[in-house]
């Protein structure tokens, strides 16, 4: 993920200067975006015990983002953007060993567990751009997640350095539908009279649980967003 946000301004660095004309007041684009995704824990302290545990075997894992963006622009420099996005997040357990007391000879050794949970996102964001001059802008708001669907898949290891693994699947059961804020600063490159190119690294966290457990899971996650945009 540095790799990412290093080729970003790496490449801003070059025409960060060059002159462009200020952006057009309807832009509709097609967004995606490679995240690194993982989760805060909250509890009592009758359950600090669990969020230990859960903090200890517990991985990030990465996911991604897809869907379409509309900005306007409702004074010089000042544009809404809302859009309707598929998101996957969630985080992975580590290795745990499996213990026998009468093991079979081609019983798995060890085993891990991935977490992915799919959200539609309804965000609605503030963007400003920052000089007349060239397409940067930053951008603040908040996005609107509801669960889809969840799935768990077990990989299971062999003493032979193989891998099987089962995946369960199904309409979400145990998220609620939550509020994430998100903040970025990205570059809109023009490719023609028409079309653009967005680049925006971002940060977006839960400020509402996505569960309403006894540990209550907020999950959150980094990356850069990459959008075609049309430009009237």
């Amino acid at each position: 993920m540095k790799k990412i946000f290093f080729i970003f301004f790496l490449l801003v660095s070059n025409i960060s200067f060059s002159k462009s004309p200020s952006l057009p007041r309807n832009l509709l684009g097609v967004t995606f975006s490679p995240e690194y995704s993982y989760r805060f824990l909250s509890g009592s302290d009758t359950y600090s015990w669990l969020i230990d545990l859960r903090n200890e075997i517990e991985n990030p894992k990465f996911g991604n983002t897809i869907g379409f963006k509309y900005s306007y622009r409702i004074l010089n420099k000042f544009f809404i953007e809302g859009g309707a996005l598929y998101s996957s997040k969630g985080y992975d357990t580590k290795k745990l060993d499996l213990i026998y007391n009468d093991p079979e000879p081609n019983a798995p050794v060890s085993l891990y567990k991935r977490y992915s949970y799919s959200f539609l996102e309804i965000p609605v964001c503030a963007n400003y751009q920052l000089f007349d001059s060239c397409g940067f802008f930053i951008s603040l708001g908040f996005i609107g997640n509801f669960p889809t669907r969840e799935r768990v898949s077990t990989f299971f290891q062999y003493a032979d350095g193989s891998e099987t693994h089962d995946v369960s699947s199904g309409r979400s059961t145990t998220t609620n539908i939550f509020l994430s804020g998100i903040g970025g600063i990205g570059y809109f490159f023009r490719l023609s009279d028409k079309f653009y190119l967005k680049t925006e690294p971002f940060f977006k966290c839960s400020i509402t649980p996505s569960a309403s457990d006894n540990v209550k899971d907020y999950f959150y996650s980094y990356g850069l967003e990459v959008g075609v945009y049309f430009g009237k």
